[in-house]
């Protein structure tokens, strides 16, 4: 159980423990979990509230749109793209900056989709978007490369080494 500050305690301005009790030391793994807790027991936080001013559609392509104007990016849905479980997404990175002359034979995509077989020169990248729980699934956030690989700019062949 989290002790809450009060006024009398010095309403947790950060001096000293809050007026008693012993100093605890979490570790880095710990932390969020007594966030959650904290502002649940003391701020009165309720996450499943908050949600519903959050829709999830509207939070993915908001801070998509972030990314590529910060970043000169452009992120293009993948439909056909072959993935593990249905709510998995994958995504095209392309870079946004246009050029002078579009390559020969190449449609102008403006329905913020794309096919993963695409070869444009402008291609950079695909990611995922694993964001559903679900059984055999690790229910903590994890961010790790699925093939791992870089173009050679000599030949511009993928390596996966």
């Amino acid at each position: 159980k989290i002790r809450c500050p009060s006024a009398n305690d010095g309403g947790g301005d950060g001096g000293g423990n809050g007026g008693g009790g012993d100093d605890v030391s979490l570790d880095p793994w710990d932390i969020a979990y007594y966030t959650r807790v904290y502002n649940a027991e003391c701020a009165g936080v309720d996450e499943a509230k908050l949600r519903q001013y959050f829709p999830l559609e509207h939070v993915k392509t908001t801070i998509l749109s972030i990314y590529e104007e910060l970043l000169g990016l452009k992120f293009e849905r993948v439909r056909d793209a072959n993935v593990w479980h249905d709510d998995v997404e994958c995504y095209a990175v392309r870079s946004s900056v246009v050029a002078a002359s579009p390559p020969q034979g190449n449609s102008d995509n403006t329905n913020g989709e794309g096919s993963f077989e695409d070869d444009d020169d402008d291609l950079l990248g695909h990611f995922y978007l694993d964001i559903f729980p679900r059984k055999g699934k690790y229910s903590h956030q994890c961010v790790y490369p699925l093939r791992p690989s870089y173009q050679n700019p000599r030949n511009n062949n993928n390596n996966n080494n």
